[in-house]
């Protein structure tokens, strides 16, 4: 980018001074997409994060700072990140039988797959689960990513 903007070089600003004016990346926060009761218990946390990356008007691609690089990073291996526990009340109720309504938009839906991974372990050890509907969209089939999950737990009941 530097040798390209030579100007820049010639007045005296370097790369670290350069990347020193630059603002900060914001953090990045993700929703968990699984639950403590799920196979791999409380080791295991998955998230559900959709590939930002676009073209404008000009033609030139743009990338999400943080989808593009776990987009592209070998499946099987471990990123570095976070874990905050945040001070909410967003979970699912305490009687397994109590209807529940969830809506997902996009990635929305990650909680609400960490929800259902919870009613099918209720289910496993012989709770009774009250009716659960999830309203959520995706903009192609691409974007469909627990088609499958989703049809078995429907066929099943949680």
């Amino acid at each position: 980018l530097l040798s390209g903007h030579r100007s820049v070089l010639a007045g005296g600003l370097d790369l670290p001074r350069l990347a020193g004016l630059l603002p900060r990346l914001a953090p990045r926060y993700y929703s968990i997409s699984s639950s403590p009761a799920a196979p791999g218990g409380a080791r295991r946390a998955s998230v559900t994060v959709a590939l930002v990356e676009y073209s404008s008007a000009t033609g030139r691609l743009h990338k999400g700072a943080a989808s593009s690089t776990i987009h592209g990073q070998q499946v099987g291996l471990f990123l570095a990140g976070t874990v905050r526990q945040l001070q909410s009340r967003f979970r699912l109720p305490p009687n397994p039988l109590t209807p529940i309504i969830m809506v997902g938009p996009g990635t929305g839906v990650a909680p609400m797959i960490g929800f259902l991974e919870e009613r099918q372990a209720l289910q496993q050890a012989g709770a009774a689960l009250g009716p659960a509907v999830l309203f959520f969209g995706c903009r192609s089939e691409q974007d469909y990513l627990y088609k499958q999950q989703l049809q078995d737990w429907l066929a099943s009941g949680v």
